[in-house]
């Protein structure tokens, strides 16, 4: 058995040694061997450079046995990021721009081609009635509204925005403690853009959709933060090359706009007089705009307060008692324009009004002693927590009119053509509220407060917060029962007081 095995293994040693040497395998002998050459001294394949997109050239294959497309870029092609010779706006609007509209395969069209690529009838984004004029119009009367929307003033409105409407004064008292603050928790969220990409994006904006006729600035009154953003928009907006018609800003007081700043615009600002509602901001844009056929006409710039400017921001119901149906933005819409809208949010600003009606709200829970110290302990709480997450990241700072300014820019959930300006303060304080709880806790001025019942919503408070004079001064009182209160504005110490049975 041991010899078979030998004998055999000799057999076969002896039939590999027959075989002769293995062929040379290499880059350039006419075959491709391996999955290391995808070609062999030459293209074979089914591509050409003209089929890839490109104007010209051969496509080759290199010393190694790879697949050259060397020729093919020299020649260049429609998105290679170079205006190649004879490429325009129309044939190749990826490497030269759109002057107006949106790139697409068969060059720059105009939004209401797009919106209204079905013919001559209503666009399949509704309610734009396609008819073969300059542009499409804006008719919900004729066209319906999507969804369960309604047509009222010639605007499409959900059922929940006109029921809004029907809020008297201000905000509502009784909403939970977390509503007051759903935007300030949102704005230092990572999606928050720099003022340059903002910029960026109100440029492209603007280029893709013709109707785009106005922009719309709302802001509080006082704040040099939202009225330095505001100028460096229009600035900056006017220096990119658009035609300025102007600007629309109150004239009877108050005003939103230092009228010394405006000397720097290149353009004619007109006074908006009346009754400053949204009647007499609807018409004072829908005149401005009037004449214009689309933005290559020039693009008009107003300001006023926000709750005018856009369904948008004047949906909640804080904005109802001086904010009715239709906003400006609506009243330029159903004349077949739009407007693009910048809400400049300054918390110093903004959240007085709002530390007013919290300290108010405290009044709805006026059952116990403790559910008042209770409730006042939580909402000074909540704002705590809410500007505490407030951060003046550096990434944010810009300059805008020659002011150092942090500010992030954030875009409407609901709309892409909303913007909020929003600028952090971390030390916001809510001394309205703080305040009352101070006197609050003073023994004397509880027991003549409780005994009396008199509320938060029974005060008025003023206040003075000149550097070393900061102070707070409730004046509170029902019938012929009163209280006067001086409380400091750093430390919130009660300072004096005095209890009056008129």
């Amino acid at each position: 058995m041991k010899k078979f095995l030998l004998v055999f293994t000799v057999v076969l040693l002896w039939g590999c040694d027959d075989a002769g040497p293995e062929p040379e395998i290499y880059c350039g002998d006419g075959l491709i061997n391996d999955n290391s050459e995808e070609c062999d001294t030459n293209y074979e394949g089914d591509d050409t450079c003209l089929s890839l997109g490109y104007y010209g050239g051969v496509i080759k294959c290199s010393d190694t046995c790879r697949i050259d497309f060397s020729e093919c870029e020299d020649a260049g092609r429609c998105g290679d990021g170079v205006v190649n010779e004879g490429e325009t706006e129309e044939n190749c609007c990826e490497d030269t721009g759109c002057i107006s509209g949106i790139c697409t395969e068969n060059g720059c069209v105009p939004q209401w081609e797009i919106d209204c690529d079905g013919g001559i009838s209503c666009s399949t984004e509704q309610p734009w009635e396609c008819n073969g004029s300059d542009l499409p119009e804006y008719n919900c009367g004729e066209c319906g509204c999507d969804n369960d929307m309604q047509c009222v003033h010639d605007v499409c409105y959900s059922q929940n925005e006109l029921d809004s409407e029907r809020e008297a004064y201000l905000l509502p008292m009784d909403r939970e403690l977390d509503w007051y603050f759903s935007l300030m928790d949102t704005v230092m969220d990572s999606s928050a853009l720099k003022y340059d990409d903002f910029l960026m994006a109100v440029k492209t904006r603007l280029h893709q959709e013709e109707r785009l006729a106005a922009v719309l600035f709302g802001e509080s009154h006082g704040s040099t933060d939202e009225q330095d953003l505001n100028m460096q928009l229009m600035m900056d907006i006017e220096s990119d090359g658009w035609d300025i018609t102007g600007l629309g800003i109150e004239d009877n007081g108050s005003p939103l706009l230092d009228a010394t700043r405006t000397t720097q615009l290149g353009f004619e600002v007109t006074g908006i007089s009346g009754d400053l509602t949204n009647v007499s901001y609807c018409n004072a844009a829908l005149n401005a705009v009037g004449e214009n056929i689309n933005h290559e006409d020039g693009i008009y710039f107003q300001y006023m307060g926000s709750g005018h400017t856009s369904r948008e921001v004047a949906k909640w119901d804080m904005h109802w008692g001086i904010c009715h149906l239709p906003h400006t933005a609506e009243c330029i819409l159903s004349n077949s324009r739009m407007a693009l809208t910048l809400i400049a949010f300054d918390p110093d600003i903004w959240m007085t009004l709002t530390d007013q009606i919290l300290m108010w709200r405290i009044g709805n829970f006026y059952d116990t002693r403790e559910n008042v110290t209770l409730q006042l302990s939580q909402t000074i709480g909540r704002w705590n927590t809410t500007f505490s997450m407030h951060d003046l990241e550096p990434g944010y700072d810009t300059t805008m009119n020659g002011e150092s300014v942090n500010v992030r820019m954030i875009q409407s959930e609901d709309n892409p053509d909303v913007w909020f300006g929003f600028f952090p303060r971390p030390d916001r304080q809510p001394w309205l509220t703080r305040g009352f709880e101070s006197i609050w806790l003073v023994s004397d001025i509880q027991d003549f407060l409780w005994e009396h019942q008199i509320k938060p919503g029974n005060c008025s408070v003023s206040w003075n917060f000149t550097p070393g004079e900061e102070e707070l001064t409730y004046f509170c009182g029902v019938d012929s029962f009163e209280i006067e209160a001086h409380v400091d504005g750093v430390t919130f110490e009660v300072e004096t007081y005095t209890l009056n049975n008129k």
